[in-house]
């Protein structure tokens, strides 16, 4: 079996993983990046990217140039259709980009940092010295030579179903989150030019949302995607198109009615949406980024900005070991008390968020508020985008103009 070595070995190449390595190798250590996938290569999202993952993007990693020459698309209002109908909205200054396009611009980025990648190299097992994890095992493309990574920190940024995660035995499912995202694309109508996001409740109170993104797919087409809870796999099987279309015609009748006479533009995708936490995101000489670390449910959008904040908290800490020479568990403990700080009260807010957009009395009772107060919306929205601290929406000030809505 052939052996490499370095200093830190990533496991996924999205967003978190490729940040993680990029920022890292800036800082002077030898990097190696795997995924199993082959660049560029698409998936199924919303393509919303809020407007702290924006800042960061153009800040702190400086690709924002790059992305919006590939076909990134500035956004400059987001609505929330509630139940009844009667939309909020606010400014923003989030952006639509496909997945194929900020994955491949990220990686881009991390290899000219100097990050070793291997794709198609699918991983199989984690190894163990003395209880400490130490590299992985897998192979490549033509799935014959077994590989073995050897690293003095091991980084997660393998998603959902991430096997760091499950060798750490950290992960925790949030029951109710677990749900199933149906993504396609439409030619956008001639009358579609603004560009703006709009999330949709069910008209029937059922549970579900819909988004419609602004035109930024190839050829301009737009994101229209639904997320259901997985109880639904059973009425989808077999029958995914028809299951999506029969269900914008029931419960979003507003968007059947604007992309009904729209060419649907390359296949349905499906992908499972399962919530977790971890125990916590850091080990002997391993932690968790991304959706590998937390993952909640998308309505908020948030998940590229934890992806691209995780990354970066995560290498901090991972360069403060090295240079204590102290990489065991209390050492990168440092990460686990950042994530706390900073992505908990985020965490805790998309999902209060979550709860309410569920209940149609109380995102009724929400939304007529918000509609009374432009300024209240657009603080909402800037917290949510990644713009304000969710503690800012409980300074006197802001409460005062709450209570003035009701």
């Amino acid at each position: 079996m052939l052996e490499k070595f370095s200093d830190v070995v990533v496991l996924g190449a999205g967003p978190a993983g490729s940040a993680t390595a990029l920022f890292l190798a800036r800082a002077g250590y030898d990097v190696v990046l795997l995924d199993r996938a082959a660049f560029p290569r698409d998936k199924p999202c919303g393509e919303y990217l809020t407007p702290g993952a924006v800042k960061m993007l153009r800040d702190e990693i400086g690709v924002l140039p790059e992305m919006l020459a590939s076909g990134a698309r500035r956004l400059d209002k987001e609505a929330v259709v509630p139940h009844t109908a009667c939309s909020f909205s606010g400014p923003t200054e989030a952006l639509a980009c496909p997945r194929v396009i900020t994955d491949r611009v990220l990686l881009n980025q991390a290899r000219a940092a100097g990050v070793r990648v291997a794709e198609s190299f699918a991983v199989r097992n984690i190894f163990k010295e003395g209880g400490r994890i130490c590299g992985v095992q897998g192979t490549g493309a033509q799935g014959d030579e077994q590989t073995a990574y050897r690293a003095r920190v091991v980084v997660g940024a393998d998603g959902t179903h991430s096997l760091l995660a499950r060798e750490m035995g950290v992960v925790r499912p949030i029951p109710r989150l677990q749900r199933i995202a149906l993504v396609t694309h439409y030619a956008a109508a001639e009358s579609v030019s603004d560009s703006s996001v709009t999330m949709h409740l069910p008209g029937d109170s059922s549970d579900a949302c819909c988004g419609v993104g602004a035109p930024c797919g190839p050829g301009g087409t737009q994101n229209v995607n639904i997320v259901v809870p997985i109880t639904e796999a059973k009425k989808m099987a077999g029958r995914r198109q028809e299951y999506f279309e029969e269900r914008l015609r029931r419960s979003f009748p507003q968007v059947w009615e604007q992309v009904s006479s729209q060419s649907q533009v390359g296949p349905l995708h499906s992908i499972g949406c399962f919530g977790h936490h971890t125990k916590r995101a850091a080990d002997d000489s391993a932690v968790l980024v991304g959706d590998a670390a937390t993952f909640i449910h998308p309505f908020t959008g948030e998940g590229v900005f934890f992806a691209l904040r995780g990354a970066q908290l995560a290498a901090e800490a991972i360069n403060l070991g090295f240079q204590k020479g102290d990489l065991s568990r209390r050492s990168l403990q440092s990460y686990d008390a950042a994530r706390r700080a900073e992505l908990l009260p985020r965490y805790r807010l998309c999902d209060a968020v979550q709860h309410i957009v569920h209940s149609p009395a109380m995102l009724e009772w929400a939304a007529a508020r918000l509609r009374r107060s432009v300024s209240l919306t657009e603080l909402l929205l800037q917290t949510i985008g990644d713009r304000a601290r969710p503690a800012d929406l409980f300074t006197l000030p802001n409460l005062r103009l709450a209570l003035s809505t009701l």
